[in-house]
């Protein structure tokens, strides 16, 4: 069972093994999102030691054509960007299989033994595409090759949906789906590194008419901010942004708490700059991303425009970019008097169904992978496949769990 969300800042993937049609625990993969096509793999190494990390190169058939793609770290090590111009789905392929030889590699999993189940997500703008991809993985799980091994599989299981249905799902199993049902309108923003998406439900029922997908994407934020720092690139940008724990004081409950809070970290845009620059060079980059911010708001305010968010009784939003933008977004819905809840606000709506233990559990993740697990905002990014995870892939009730008001 595999779960594939190939976005274009970070490859999200949950898996779990089934031996002898027993479960095993989830686990996960995240690869870094670069594709390069290759002419020969003479001067590469094939997939080696994985961790949660996938990185290698895969042929497509027919062996004869040489189709060579390197995949996540070694494709960024031989120059590949993950560019915005490129569409999800033109990579999509080479990385599934990719994914799937590393699963298959870190399982002991014989290479040509096994079937597999998918789902996977797309930006809406490119969801059309869905069945042109089940065919072309479809043929190229009958036999494809890392190095001079061969990894064919049965794709018994094909489901590809858009980005925020993993969401959607999971407001109506939080609402019950009669209250679902009563909703009048509901838009469901989707905030991505390359995309900004809105989904629409009427009546519980989603709309294709209504809903749209734009290239307002996070990128525009580094991108600007880039222009306005001479030698520090998008990718540089990226890189220093990290989560991590802040502490604040409840007033209603006199008591010190802690949140998540992810930010970019100036001091790792420092880290080549001489010493006596730095304070002077630190106002230009914090300068440089109050504006940026402000630009892709602006960008945001225009794409809300253009899809009329006016008569909505309700706005949820996820997607690792929305955490920049929650303030701004939370003012905008306050003006308009429309209620507005995240991703990791799911478990404070009231209602009868079940709350989500947070996936880092479920993993049970070691100490040191569950700091780099917070670091790289992974419980936020993951939210809508593990939500499409827990009501599509009939994930077992016991890891639910009930929690207080």
């Amino acid at each position: 069972m595999v779960l594939f969300d190939g976005g274009t800042s970070l490859t999200k993937i949950l898996y779990r093994v089934f031996r002898n049609g027993l479960p095993e625990n989830l686990k996960h993969l995240v690869a870094q999102p670069e594709v390069i096509r290759l002419k020969d793999t003479t001067f590469i190494q094939s997939i080696g030691e994985l961790s949660s990390q996938i990185s290698g190169w895969v042929q497509l058939p027919p062996k004869k054509e040489n189709k060579y793609y390197a995949v996540g770290k070694i494709a960024k090590d031989l120059g590949a960007t993950s560019s915005i111009r490129t569409l999800k789905h033109e990579a999509f392929v080479p990385k599934i299989l990719a994914a799937v030889a590393a699963i298959a590699h870190m399982e002991n999993i014989a290479a040509d033994t096994f079937t597999l189940n998918l789902w996977c997500l797309l930006p809406y703008s490119e969801y059309s595409n869905r069945e042109e991809l089940e065919k072309s993985l479809s043929r190229a799980l009958k036999g494809y090759w890392i190095k001079d091994y061969r990894i064919k599989a049965d794709l018994r299981l094909y489901n590809c949906y858009p980005e925020g249905v993993g969401l959607a799902l999971e407001l109506r199993r939080r609402l019950g789906i009669e209250e679902w049902k009563k909703q009048k309108k509901v838009a469901l923003l989707i905030f991505g590194y390359r995309n900004t998406t809105c989904l629409f439900f009427e009546n519980g029922i989603f709309s294709q008419l209504l809903s749209t997908s734009s290239d307002y994407g996070f990128y525009h934020l580094l991108d600007f901010a880039a222009h306005k720092l001479p030698g520090i690139s998008r990718e540089k940008i990226q890189e220093a942004i990290v989560t991590v724990t802040s502490q604040y004081l409840d007033v209603q409950q006199q008591k010190k708490r802690s949140t998540l809070l992810t930010k970019v970290d100036s001091s790792w845009l420092l880290k080549e700059i001489p010493l006596d620059q730095q304070a002077s060079k630190k106002k230009k980059i914090e300068a440089a991303l109050n504006a940026a911010k402000f630009h892709y708001w602006e960008l945001i305010v225009k794409f809300l425009k253009e899809i009329d968010c006016s008569e909505v009784n309700a706005m949820y939003y996820g997607g690792g970019s929305g955490i920049f933008i929650k303030d701004k977004l939370s003012q905008y819905c306050q003006e308009r008097d429309i209620p507005l809840l995240s991703s990791s606000e799911l478990n404070s709506l009231k209602s009868s169904a079940h709350s989500l233990i947070p996936l880092r559990e479920i993993l049970k993740l070691k100490s040191y992978e569950e700091e780099s697990f917070i670091a790289q905002n992974l419980e936020l990014r993951f939210a809508d496949v593990w939500n499409l995870c827990i009501n599509a892939t009939n994930y077992e009730p016991e890891y639910f769990q009930e929690r207080s008001a």
